[in-house]
C-alpha cells in the first residue's frame, strides 16, 4: 500500500517562504521537512507547486543584494544620462462671456457666460547636479597620480618621468639610485 503524501498548502507556503527569503531549493525542502527527492518529484508532478517555487525563486532574486545593486546602478545611470524628471500640473480657468449687441447706442449686454478649466501636465528633465556626479564618478586617475607626486615631493624626493613610469630619486641625486622598469623593481 503506497504511503500517503504529505503535500498540503501549508507545507507549500513554508517551502516557498524559505526559498523567497533565504534562496536555494535546499533551504526550502529543509524548511518543509521533506527530502530532496520528494521536493523535485513534487515539482515534476504538481504544476501548482512548480509555479509557486518559480515565483519564490523570482522573489528571492528581486530581494538579492546583487540584483538590488544592479537595479540601483541602472537607475543611477539613467538619472545621470537623462536627468531628473520634474513633473507638475497647472490649472487655468477662463471665462467665456457671450454678449448681445445693444440697441440704439446702448452698450452690449451680457447674455450668458461659460467657464472652462484646462489642466496641463508638464514634465521637465533637469540634469543631475554637478556635486552628485562628482560623488558617484571617481576622480580621474591623473588627479590621484598628481596628488601622490606632490606628496612625495613635499617629503624631499624628486619625481622624474622616464617613459610611462615615474622614477623617484632623492633630491641630492645620489649615484646609487637605479630606475624602475615595468618588468622588475630594484633598489
Amino acid at each position: 500500500m503506497p504511503r500517503k503524501s504529505r503535500y498540503n498548502q501549508e507545507i507549500v507556503e513554508t517551502i516557498c517562504e524559505a526559498i523567497a527569503t533565504e534562496g536555494g531549493d535546499e533551504v526550502g525542502w529543509l524548511a518543509g521537512g521533506i527530502g530532496k527527492t520528494t521536493f523535485y518529484k513534487w515539482i515534476e508532478d504538481k504544476p501548482e507547486f512548480r509555479d509557486a517555487v518559480v515565483h519564490a525563486r523570482e522573489e528571492f532574486r528581486k530581494r538579492c543584494p546583487k540584483y538590488q545593486k544592479g537595479l540601483a546602478l541602472q537607475k543611477l545611470t539613467d538619472a545621470l544620462e537623462n536627468g531628473q524628471p520634474i513633473k507638475w500640473t497647472t490649472k487655468k480657468t477662463r471665462r467665456l462671456e457671450h454678449y448681445v449687441p445693444g440697441r440704439k447706442g446702448q452698450p452690449p449686454q451680457l447674455k450668458w457666460h461659460q467657464e472652462e478649466t484646462v489642466t496641463e501636465e508638464h514634465t521637465e528633465h533637469r540634469p543631475a547636479p554637478k556635486w552628485a556626479i562628482e560623488r558617484v564618478i571617481p576622480r580621474p586617475i591623473e588627479d590621484d597620480i598628481n596628488a601622490a607626486i606632490a606628496f612625495i615631493e613635499r617629503h624631499g624626493f624628486r619625481v622624474v618621468a622616464d617613459g610611462e613610469i615615474p622614477v623617484i630619486n632623492p633630491q641630492n641625486g645620489s649615484a646609487g639610485q637605479t630606475k624602475l622598469s615595468p618588468s622588475s623593481e630594484t633598489n
